[in-house]
């Protein structure tokens, strides 16, 4: 049986100070473990809350339920813990509310109803009440008409299941059972703390309030390590700040990292499979870890909310054809067709019209094998067709050691005017740049992807008549601000901003999609994410909308954005 909550003023107040009485409707003050209760969050509360809310942090118990008279009314009181991280104390949160007593049940029979719960008789109820065992007797008959009870043990379930039991404790809490409330009236006294001969509570230690808990398999050793150091990184720092505030409704988060080698689908694969055996209740991707389309049905079979970035095309058709089997992915960025329409619309009005690219029209595209670094789509070879551009044989290169030696022949050969490059990889793409300066190359390069992966300063170091495009755009806003300052001090480096921005923004992301819908419940998360805008640090997130981007991420198809956060690296 539940106690009816009132929201509505009540007679209620704490004794009189003064000419002043304070009502005691509804409110909440937090004690910390170090006796010490926050700031502003004490006005209006009796000083025995004070005083049971640091008894409470005494036991061993996670919440509390009990009632208080206030003068003529009832409030409903709750007292749960707050874990916090290391070495910061645990917090008690002690909230009340006005209520009313159920089934026309009087004041003296609660104070009879909390001792008959903690297991007196008639006649020890009789005795620290002052009164008779035949009275007891007929109260405890009436109790049983009025809560619809036909045991005196039933009775004693309900009220300690229902909460109807009363503080402070008729006749006090010495030598009593030590249940939830008893045991935080003993304990809100130093004395009583430190009394050898207090009771010991007989106390099965049940598991903690479950934290939430995002996946995430990253890249932690082989040529791309860097972005997984830098997604952890974005995460950590997200992570940190949601549970220094007291994480979502007093449940901390947790971030899973597997590590992978990302351009191993085998690692990947079995990643994905380590990561779902740990029952996260969510699961992101890193930049890179898209170039694997299996984890789109690894993830569908778990059925937990999948926030993916940057979907190839294919991807893009299988999750819009077959909505009911992959429900739960959640799509952040636009496909990857959308670049190489991106480029095209900054080559034409950023380049070629300012006179900055060499005469003639001939682009030559030099495509990684890998599913993320295609750019060559049909919408880029209709816009291309369409500004009388002639495309030059498509060149494809592995992820892993490509001899660029080749590659820069077969590109001289087409002598064309601009040179796009998808290679994920810095270090390889910082040694076709090396090798296309040590011949009589004079073509613009563009960089597509490898200015957005950690160790740009040796790309930086190198540009001359190179163009590199990072995406999303760096904010400049106090978000933003606030980031850098806390990754520098944590890191002693800046961000790389796609790649710890987007991590961060991912963690936010379910944080308030768990706290909006006060559930893990996989459905109504995935839902939520669907029809609602987040502000984060790669901008507006609209993840309901058909393009599926943020509004950063559809700015690399505008020339104006294409060429990321530090500009183009035009020498």
């Amino acid at each position: 049986m539940e106690i009816a909550r009132k929201h509505v003023p009540t007679a209620a107040t704490v004794p009189t100070i003064g000419a002043k009485s304070l009502p005691l409707v509804e409110g909440e003050i937090v004690v910390s473990a170090a006796d010490e209760s926050r700031a502003g969050t004490r006005a209006g509360a009796p000083k025995e809350f004070v005083a049971y809310a640091r008894g409470f942090l005494r036991t061993a118990r996670d919440g509390v339920r009990f009632l208080w008279r206030a003068g003529d009314s009832w409030l409903a009181v709750q007292i749960e813990r707050h874990a916090r991280p290391e070495p910061q104390p645990d917090e008690a949160v002690l909230s009340w509310a006005a209520t009313e007593l159920p089934g026309g049940v009087t004041a003296r029979e609660i104070d009879i109803l909390t001792l008959l719960a903690i297991g007196l008789t008639n006649g020890q109820i009789a005795e620290r009440l002052g009164t008779s065992t035949r009275t007891v007797s007929t109260q405890v008959e009436r109790l049983l008409l009025k809560l619809e009870q036909s045991r005196r043990g039933g009775l004693a379930a309900l009220a300690v299941d229902a909460g109807l039991l009363r503080l402070p404790i008729p006749g006090g809490a010495t030598g009593l059972t030590s249940i939830g409330p008893v045991e935080v009236e003993q304990r809100s006294s130093r004395s009583a703390h430190h009394d050898r001969g207090l009771d010991r509570p007989m106390i099965v230690t049940f598991p903690g309030k479950r934290p939430f808990r995002i996946g995430t398999i990253a890249a932690s050793y082989g040529s791309l390590k860097a972005d997984g150091v830098e997604a952890s990184r974005g995460s950590a720092i997200a992570v940190e700040e949601i549970n220094a505030r007291g994480g979502i409704g007093g449940r901390t988060v947790q971030h899973v990292v597997v590590d992978v080698d990302i351009l191993d689908p085998e690692s990947v694969r079995n990643g994905m499979a380590a990561l779902i055996d740990q029952r996260v209740d969510a699961v992101m991707a890193t930049n890179l870890s898209a170039d694997n389309p299996f984890d789109l049905d690894q993830v569908a079979e778990y059925g937990r909310p999948f926030v993916h970035l940057a979907p190839f095309a294919p991807e893009d058709r299988a999750v819009d054809t077959d909505p009911a089997r992959f429900w739960n992915v959640v799509r952040a960025y636009p496909s990857e067709s959308h670049h190489g329409r991106g480029f095209a619309s900054l080559f034409e009005n950023l380049v070629m019209r300012s006179g900055l690219a060499p005469e003639g029209g001939r682009i030559v595209l030099v495509e990684t094998e890998a599913l993320r670094a295609h750019t060559t789509t049909t919408a880029f070879l209709e816009y291309a067709a369409g500004a009388g551009w002639e495309l030059g044989k498509l060149i494809q290169v592995p992820p892993r050691s490509p001899d660029w030696r080749e590659v820069v022949t077969r590109v001289d050969a087409m002598d064309p005017c601009a040179v796009v490059i998808t290679h994920l990889v810095t270090d390889t793409s910082v040694e076709l740049r090396r090798t296309l300066r040590a011949g009589d190359s004079h073509h613009l390069v563009y960089y597509l992807h490898a200015a957005s992966v950690p160790s740009r300063p040796s790309l930086d170091d190198i540009v001359g008549r190179v163009l590199w495009s990072t995406d999303p755009a760096c904010s400049d806003d106090p978000l933003a601000r606030d980031f850098q300052e806390r990754y520098q001090r944590c890191f002693g480096e800046e961000p790389v901003w796609p790649i710890a921005t987007t991590a961060y923004d991912q963690v936010r992301l379910f944080a308030h999609a768990w706290a909006a819908t006060g559930t893990r419940d996989p459905q109504r998360v995935a839902r939520f994410l669907r029809h609602s805008a987040h502000s984060g640090l790669g901008g507006t997130y609209l993840l309901g909308t058909p393009a599926l981007t943020t509004d950063a991420s559809a700015r690399s198809a505008n020339p104006a954005w294409a060429t990321g956060h530090r500009g183009a690296g035009l020498g």
